[in-house]
């Protein structure tokens, strides 16, 4: 297979020159057509899952989509996309946030599906905009502790939503059991039309999820169930829909080991008087929880 040499065509914030990448594919879901090589930027492909069943596992080959309709594109593009190879990147070229009239829009077809379902380990996703059908998640991630290692950073969540097939249940949902280890969530934004969680995780180990704003998602902010521990969840914000116990980060098993600091959750404009985070689990007291504060209203105008 031809090894292109990396080309930054406006990523240089994606793309570093010297990184010891794979392949670099291009697509344009609007203009692309899977019938180039898609190594060029000005020839790139149609759809993304074309450009995944080019890249090889465990090449760290990277997908960078220059633009992509907000609606699904059709063609032979999954719904959802799988993502089945191993230290694949799959990133957006704006950066470092698709917002305002960017087309990185991705959204499934009027079907209720997830946008990304995640089958593969170490995987890296970023600088999107997504929104997925009810029932689901924008994301999915299947496949237990096979499926391991994923990175998702500067998306998205359910800004916008196609009417018909969606709100999206979750924005991330990791519920089969250990998938979500040694997972890093950082940097995204989770809006007030997913239905309910807007991180989800089952029996996680070695988790980071940081500096993500959560905006009156329907359920938790966080929600973590099961027993494996050692995460890290620092210096997340929460703006709670209701005034609700646990409507920051809500553990329900025995989550032990793990750190909780920094975060910060209040009720729209108000102070909470629930505490929004719970801690049930015998694992408890093997949890740190330091710093995490419920947001005051004295600083608020008049």
């Amino acid at each position: 297979m031809y090894q292109n040499p990396w080309k930054t065509a406006g990523t240089t914030n994606i793309l570093q020159p010297g990184a010891a990448i794979g392949n670099v594919y291009y697509v344009d879901g609007s203009n692309g057509n899977d019938g180039n090589n898609g190594f060029d930027p000005e020839q790139p492909l149609l759809t993304i899952t074309y450009a995944l069943s080019l890249c090889v596992d465990d090449h760290n080959d990277y997908i960078i989509v220059l633009d992509y309709p907000e609606t699904h594109p059709g063609g032979d593009e999954d719904s959802p996309i799988d993502i089945n190879k191993n230290r694949v990147h799959v990133l957006g070229s704006n950066y470092p946030y698709a917002r305002g009239d960017m087309q990185q829009y991705l959204q499934t077809a009027n079907a209720p599906a997830p946008v990304f379902q995640v089958t593969a380990r170490w995987v890296e996703i970023g600088y999107f905009k997504l929104a997925g059908g009810t029932g689901d998640g924008c994301i999915e991630v299947l496949g237990a502790i096979e499926s391991k290692g994923l990175s998702v950073h500067h998306c998205q969540f359910a800004e916008k939503v196609n009417g018909t097939a969606g709100p999206p249940t979750y924005g991330i949902d990791c519920s089969t059991i250990n998938c979500g280890n040694w997972m890093y969530v950082g940097d995204c934004r989770f809006y007030e039309p997913i239905i309910s969680h807007g991180i989800i995780l089952q029996n996680p180990a070695q988790a980071t999820i940081e500096r993500n704003y959560f905006i009156g998602v329907g359920g938790d902010g966080i929600h973590i169930t099961g027993s494996a521990g050692a995460a890290l969840v620092a210096d997340n914000y929460f703006m709670c829909d209701t005034d609700v116990a646990g409507k920051g980060i809500n553990l329900t098993g025995n989550t032990g080991g793990s750190m909780f600091m920094g975060n910060i959750a209040n009720e729209g404009k108000d102070d909470m008087a629930a505490i929004p985070w719970v801690d049930p689990g015998t694992g408890a007291s093997t949890n740190a929880w330091a710093g995490n504060m419920r947001g005051d209203d004295f600083l608020h105008p008049a």
